[in-house]
């Protein structure tokens, strides 16, 4: 028997079926973007070109969003059937090329959530039933476990990794390239953590927020 013909299902460049906020006539949808059903979308955000933005997600008002970004996906956790998890998004955050986002799981309450003015730098990924608050900076590279939460006005240098569960504390400055496995928090208590497989670990005594 002949080889049977490979079936190619071609799908349009562009699906843009989301809510948009009543009177939010300033939202940019740009092209080869996909927008799931599901998604609300704020005034004046912007989806540049090439974003997925998928699920039961909602944006703010404010946001941009750059190419390649993937806001929604489904959590990376063998555990996760398909329920019909969220991801909440707050006012005037950015999110640059490649950044991934996912939502929550039925174990961590169902829901990740972003907060307002947060910038995400180019292929930074906050995991599954994360929370992060107000004017947080997430350097190129950046990954977040899942259920982590990270306090306002942290600071997360470049290819830091944060274990799964950790906390990282307002105003918390995280070096480029750090190993997190336990809680950073800024107070009169010393907080020791591993930057790498080879350095000894290094404590900081930072003020009290």
């Amino acid at each position: 028997m002949g080889r049977q013909p490979t079936q190619v299902h071609f799908l349009p460049a562009r699906v843009a079926r989301a809510l948009v906020t009543h009177g939010a006539d300033d939202v940019v949808v740009g092209p080869f973007c996909v927008v799931g059903p599901l998604v609300r979308i704020g005034r004046g955000t912007v989806l540049t070109n090439s974003v997925t933005v998928v699920g039961k997600v909602t944006i703010g008002e404010g946001n941009k969003i750059f190419p390649g970004a993937v806001i929604g996906g489904d959590p990376q956790d063998l555990k996760y059937k398909g329920e019909p998890t969220r991801l909440v998004i707050g006012r005037g955050n950015t999110f640059r090329e490649c950044v991934t986002i996912h939502r929550g799981t039925m174990g961590g309450g169902g829901e990740t959530r972003i907060g307002d003015r947060n910038l995400f730098m180019a292929y930074a990924h906050v995991a599954h039933d994360c929370v992060i608050a107000d004017r947080v900076i997430m350097t190129n590279n950046v990954m977040l476990g899942g259920h982590v939460t990270v306090g306002e006005r942290a600071f997360l240098g470049g290819g830091s990794a944060v274990h799964q569960f950790c906390r990282i504390g307002r105003i918390a400055m995280v070096g480029g390239m750090a190993r997190i496995v336990q809680d950073v928090v800024v107070g009169p208590i010393p907080t020791t953590c591993w930057t790498g497989p080879s350095t000894p670990p290094a404590r900081s005594c930072a003020r009290p927020a």
